[in-house]
């Protein structure tokens, strides 16, 4: 029987937490390819109704042509990438991080329609959130 030690640990946090990072930037360029033929204005089940039910406070400026909703989307599938490739890097790994990267996607499920309510899709959701607050380092 071997004691664990504080280096194995460590070595051990930082593999789960960039794991994670590196699942969270496989989930969001899946979203960035598939969106456009799913969920976008044109697809088979269209964002500016998506956002109706799901974001009732930002349909009306999406509705009036204020915001186009999948340049908005895609703005923020794309800082969504960006996060998740510093965190899979190992350029940062704080804990807000994973609440930034956990909220982009839950924005995303949500926009997602039918698509993306999945075991999977919701099981990452609560990884991430898990990690924030119980795993990942706040200072």
């Amino acid at each position: 029987f071997k004691m664990t030690t504080p280096t194995t640990n460590i070595s051990v946090s930082k593999t789960y937490t960039k794991g994670l990072g590196y699942i969270f930037l496989i989930a969001f360029l899946s979203y960035y390819v598939q969106y456009p033929a799913l969920s976008s204005i044109g697809g088979i089940e269209p964002s500016n109704i998506l956002f109706r039910r799901a974001f009732p406070s930002i349909y009306y400026p999406v509705d009036k042509g204020y915001i186009d909703a999948d340049g908005l989307v895609e703005l923020i599938n794309l800082v969504g990438v960006a996060t998740s490739m510093i965190i899979a890097s190992g350029i940062a790994q704080h804990a807000l991080l994973y609440l930034l990267v956990t909220a982009i996607y839950y924005f995303l499920v949500l926009l997602g329609g039918q698509f993306y309510t999945f075991q999977w899709d919701i099981l990452l959701i609560e990884a991430g959130l898990l990690t924030a607050v119980c795993f990942a380092p706040w200072q």
